[in-house]
């Protein structure tokens, strides 16, 4: 069951370009990528396991990146309640996928960061120094991931992908796979894929749904193919009741064949909480995301670092 959106309080390379004109050309290409044999296929064929084929082979061409954005979360309050002031952060994201990650969250002047290599794990403060001196930077290092509380570690843009960053890593190093996150999820035999016309934004998307065993809650994904099959919007339902619903209203394509989220809303309906994400952006408008080239420092505590092993 896929529910930790739901707990959250927060946000809780198979590219086809977006000049083929018409879903019908668009799904062709799929096929005939995945199966050559099929690609006069019409759209109504595509099967939940091209789909599952056309996500993992677009994570595998997924170069190292980056992106700080601000998150933004606003609690719904009773009327006349009096009204309680959004809480801002600042988060960065700076991954090589299955190899490296590193999550920093900022309220302020101070950050909190965490990163690992799947084999030496980090977490660590960056706290404001003394006038004239450099920022203070303490913490723990570990080879026990448990230890340091990394296993369930998400990010906000990992959750708008859908995409574990630090499990993939944790698991990539033991040869395995994460057990959470989109892949998963489509892994599982009885996701159906709903509709191949749905329209978020302008992009014409594949949903796709489960509901839990027993008729629980449902959760329905609707990918974007032409954007790496980012989910543009995900749902939880129980019945017809929308309990949430995560939406990203602007990718950016960031070069390598490779898309990121920059502006997304997610509502949680049950609990009264709405969460905004938006990337920064430069003077010029230019937002604070892409390509990574050198990634040797990314699980890495930055120099002076007093970190205590665990």
């Amino acid at each position: 069951m896929h529910l930790d959106a739901v707990r959250h309080s927060g946000f809780t390379t198979s590219i086809i370009p977006r000049a083929l004109n018409g879903w019908m050309l668009l799904t062709c290409a799929l096929v005939a990528l995945l199966n050559p044999d099929a690609a006069l296929a019409s759209q109504s064929a595509i099967s939940k396991d091209q789909v599952l084929e056309g996500v993992r082979l677009s994570r595998s061409g997924m170069p190292a990146f980056h992106a700080t954005a601000t998150v933004t979360t606003r609690r719904d309050t009773a009327e006349g309640a009096p009204t309680v002031a959004p809480s801002v952060r600042e988060e960065t994201v700076v991954c090589d996928p299955r190899r490296a990650v590193r999550v920093e969250r900022a309220v302020g002047s101070a950050r909190q960061c965490m990163a690992t290599n799947g084999v030496e794990h980090l977490r660590y403060a960056i706290l404001d120094g003394v006038a004239g001196e450099g920022p203070e930077v303490t913490g723990s290092v570990s080879q026990d991931a448990r230890t340091l509380r990394l296993e369930g570690e998400r990010s906000t843009i990992d959750l708008l992908m859908d995409w574990p960053l630090v499990s993939e890593v944790l698991a990539s190093a033991n040869g395995a796979e994460p057990k959470n996150g989109l892949v998963a999820w489509l892994a599982q035999a009885d996701v159906q894929v709903v509709d191949c016309e749905t329209v978020v934004d302008g992009s014409q998307c594949v949903r796709l749904s489960r509901t839990a065993p027993g008729g629980g809650l449902r959760v329905e994904y609707t990918l974007d193919p032409a954007c790496g099959w980012l989910p543009r919007r995900y749902q939880v339902f129980s019945g017809e009741t929308l309990l949430l619903s995560r939406e990203i209203h602007e990718i950016e394509a960031i070069g390598s064949g490779a898309f990121l989220p920059l502006r997304a809303v997610e509502r949680n309906v049950a609990g009264g909480v709405t969460v905004e994400f938006a990337v920064a952006r430069d003077a010029d408008g230019r937002p604070n995301a892409g390509v990574v080239l050198d990634t040797t420092s990314i699980a890495t505590a930055p120099s002076g670092a007093v970190l205590q092993a665990e």
